[in-house]
């Protein structure tokens, strides 16, 4: 393969729609005092909290943007300044948690989310909770979870080693899904009071089966990197280690669509006010949290030298880029080449998910709007992954591991075509033909990926002369 193909060609991905073609027009802006509008037109309801996580590096509280005063103060290891989720509303930053939480004293759990012993806010109460997170390794053992509250009560996090699991100190439940310590994802926990039914779910779909379980009990406030907070000296327990970003909070049951809409990035809560008292056509909420002056009219400047005035970036509100970071979706693009060159989404690294970020398409000379580019069936990310040519389309039709199996074949199958045994047990990938039925030794009809088809351990087998394998004859 050309080395064009392969410079810089790197992996980011981010989930968000740009409206490219919206005008600055002031009389929208009170749209977006209210409600969040998300990339998929599903409007969310104002969340009881929300921390973006993007503090600057030292900082020693996470901000509630909501205005409610809900905000957390760091107790032990909380670090901000870290990347954030490149799929999540504010990429840019995010907390890294080691042994240490958030605390937030002004929420009081009871009162907010009601308890099942008809305390507080009563026993019919329903929330969603909802975040990205980057666990470390440590966090895929034990119990770590990243929410729970002064004693007892919440603690949603990670069990089971490293699976989603949700529980009001009874009724335990978890995710289907084993993490990893590589991915970032977007996890969510729903109660809904009235029906006594908790739900997971993993960037945006249901994890495992709802459960039935009452409402929380115990006492105190809501704690963000752990549970029982009035242990270990007000420290916690059970600590969840690894990044987090985008949490947030809501007194109520989000649809499943705004849920998809979260994990496809999606703002939780819009900073945007309505108000306008320069008239530079931004909203000032918008101007205050993203740095600028909204008490100056700074409409036509262009502070990031991206190509993009104030104006454009701001955009009407949908999913602004930030005016005061040249590439806001960090993919090796500037915002103004995104929008007004190649037409690509300013707002997502990798604009037709793919695999490779829009800049190195451009690089590549790939196509940045096109997952294959030489039309072929097989992602231009994948051909890369596999030193195939994303421009060659023929290489589809070729055996890079001489294993019997054709590139594109390995791709749809899951194979991994530089290994001619992807599954190891003695057979090459291209006379595994997966048809449950044994014809012959080129056709053996066993799972490429399943070292043993049939679950029978090595006993009962027979060696032929072509080595150890998984065939009863």
């Amino acid at each position: 393969m050309n080395t064009q193909h392969t410079t810089a060609l790197t992996r980011d991905l981010s989930n968000r729609v740009l409206d490219y073609n919206s005008r600055p027009l002031t009389s929208s802006l009170a749209v977006f005092s209210a409600m969040a509008l998300t990339a998929f037109g599903q409007q969310l309801p104002e969340p009881l909290l929300y921390f973006p996580l993007d503090e600057a590096s030292g900082a020693t509280a996470a901000v509630d943007k909501t205005g409610n005063g809900y905000d957390g103060v760091v107790v032990n290891s909380v670090t901000f300044g870290e990347e954030g989720a490149p799929g999540g509303a504010s990429p840019s930053g995010a907390a890294q948690f080691t042994n240490g939480i958030l605390n937030i004293p002004t929420f009081d759990v009871p009162l907010l989310l009601g308890n099942r012993d008809g305390a507080g806010a009563g026993d019919a109460v329903s929330y969603t909770m909802a975040a990205w997170i980057k666990p470390d390794a440590a966090s895929l053992s034990g119990d770590r979870f990243f929410v729970g509250q002064s004693s007892q009560g919440i603690h949603n996090g990670l069990r089971n080693n490293g699976r989603l699991h949700q529980a009001h100190w009874a009724n335990d439940h978890y995710g289907d899904t084993l993490l990893n310590a590589t991915d970032w994802v977007h996890a969510t926990f729903v109660y809904d009071g009235e029906a006594d039914l908790g739900t997971i779910y993993l960037n945006g779909v249901e994890d495992g089966v709802p459960t039935s379980k009452a409402g929380p009990n115990g006492s105190g406030n809501l704690i963000v990197g752990g549970r029982q907070g009035n242990n270990g000296g007000g420290g916690g327990e059970s600590w969840y280690n690894g990044l987090i970003d985008e949490f947030a909070v809501w007194d109520s049951v989000l649809t499943q669509e705004q849920i998809t809409a979260l994990a496809e990035g999606a703002l939780p809560f819009s900073t945007a006010t309505g108000d306008d008292l320069d008239s530079d056509g931004m909203d000032d909420g918008w101007e205050t949290a993203i740095g600028l002056d909204p008490e100056v009219d700074d409409s036509g400047e262009d502070p990031d030298n991206d190509g993009l005035t104030n104006l454009e970036e701001w955009n009407s509100g949908e999913n602004s880029t930030n005016p005061l970071k040249s590439d806001s979706d960090k993919d090796d693009l500037t915002d103004g080449a995104e929008r007004n060159t190649h037409a690509t989404n300013p707002n997502k690294a990798d604009s037709d998910d793919d695999g490779l970020n829009d800049g190195a398409e451009i690089a590549a000379n790939t196509l940045p709007l096109n997952p294959d580019s030489d039309d072929d069936e097989i992602p231009d990310g994948y051909e890369v992954d596999n030193e195939l040519n994303p421009l060659l389309a023929s290489d589809a039709g070729q055996d890079a591991d001489n294993d019997g199996s054709l590139n594109l074949e390995e791709f749809k199958r899951g194979t991994d075509l530089n290994v001619q045994d992807t599954d190891g047990d003695g057979l090459f990938d291209g006379v595994e033909s997966g048809t449950g039925t044994f014809v012959s030794v080129t056709d053996t009809g066993t799972d490429p990926l399943n070292a043993d088809t049939d679950n029978d351990a090595p006993e009962g087998r027979r060696r032929t002369h072509c080595g150890d394998r998984s065939i009863q004859s």
